[in-house]
């Protein structure tokens, strides 16, 4: 298991394994990654590149794509003092009362097909670290294919709604991103 701290250190080691500009159809899932690390002036410095990359998306919708400018926009426009008590009020405290496995069956599902996933891999992960998580999964899923990325995007959907469920109950501008996540499962055929 590991701690939020030693996922934030991580941040720094996937973004410089995977840079931007080295993802071909999946480079959306790496960006979106970005935007869900704790704010730095490294991420705040990449906003542009992030926003290109999501902007001229083949995959995410014009409505997403317009949210994801707004939230850019204002990630860049914001202090950094004030960006990264909006991150730790939206997910800090509220991950520390969201119990994924708890939700319902089917988020327990998206669960463990995300473990079994990292299993297959050679990762491994709790369920209950799965929000801090979502960036270095995404950051993996933009190394697979575009259609196991997305297949893996719908199985973890459950997943993606409850922490969704959160976001939105605190009026987290990072609802955004975990939005576009939820936009992309829809491109999978049911």
């Amino acid at each position: 298991m590991f701690s939020l701290d030693f996922v934030l250190s991580c941040s720094h080691v996937t973004q410089a394994v995977f840079p931007l500009s080295s993802f071909q159809m999946t480079t959306e899932l790496s960006a979106l990654a970005r935007l869900l690390v704790y704010p730095r002036h490294q991420t705040l410095n990449e906003l542009n590149k992030i926003d290109h990359i999501l902007q001229n998306s083949r995959h995410l919708d014009p409505h997403t794509k317009e949210n994801l400018k707004i939230f850019t926009v204002a990630l860049s426009a914001a202090p950094m003092s004030a960006l990264q008590n909006i991150y730790l009020a939206s997910f800090e405290e509220d991950y520390k009362t969201l119990d994924l496995t708890q939700q319902n069956h089917e988020s327990a599902e998206a669960l463990k097909l995300l473990e079994n996933l990292y299993h297959e891999h050679g990762q491994d992960f709790s369920e209950k670290d799965v929000p801090h998580f979502l960036p270095a999964i995404l950051e993996f899923l933009s190394t697979v294919s575009y259609n196991e990325a997305l297949s893996w995007i719908k199985q973890a959907e459950p997943a993606l709604r409850a922490i969704d469920r959160k976001l939105l109950d605190v009026s987290s501008p990072w609802l955004a991103v975990t939005d576009s996540l939820l936009s992309l499962s829809k491109r999978v055929a049911a």
